[in-house]
């Protein structure tokens, strides 16, 4: 009998292996120092947070912050502290192991201490998200970030 497998398979690196299929390679996970945020230094946006979360309940298109605020709201609310002492941008990028279910990208422009208050929301097919990564990732590169 045949065993079915997902594109994340390790609990304990669902998030490397998934930036590890963005940036175009074969899912070995890529190393994270234990965290699923990822910072970087873009030359045209500035300081750039992307927090990885994995849906398992609901498909990513369906998930929102403000739905698990009551389980994540101090992991939210430091990632808004950090976007605001950087002046940067904080994405909320939803995911699921079947990269079919595509991907959610949430841009968190306003947040209190209640949940999110504004965002801006574009759902992405997986490869077109990770096209838009790979290039996203070269231009940090290019920048020397």
């Amino acid at each position: 009998m045949r065993q079915e497998h997902t594109m994340f398979d390790d609990e304990n690196s669902n998030e490397t292996r998934l930036i590890s299929k963005l940036l175009g390679g074969d899912g070995t996970p890529v190393p994270s120092h234990g965290t699923r945020m990822n910072i970087f230094q873009h030359p045209e946006k500035g300081w750039v947070i992307f927090d990885f979360l994995r849906c398992v309940s609901v498909p990513p298109q369906k998930s929102h912050p403000n739905r698990y605020w009551f389980r994540n709201s101090r992991i939210f609310r430091h990632n808004w502290s950090l976007k605001q002492a950087l002046d940067g941008t904080l994405y909320l990028i939803n995911y699921a192991d079947d990269p079919e279910m595509g991907i959610r990208q949430i841009d968190i422009h306003e947040m209190d201490e209640n949940g999110v208050i504004e965002e801006s929301i574009k759902n992405w097919d997986f490869d077109d998200f990770a096209a838009w990564f790979r290039q996203f990732d070269q231009d940090c590169a290019e920048n020397g970030t």
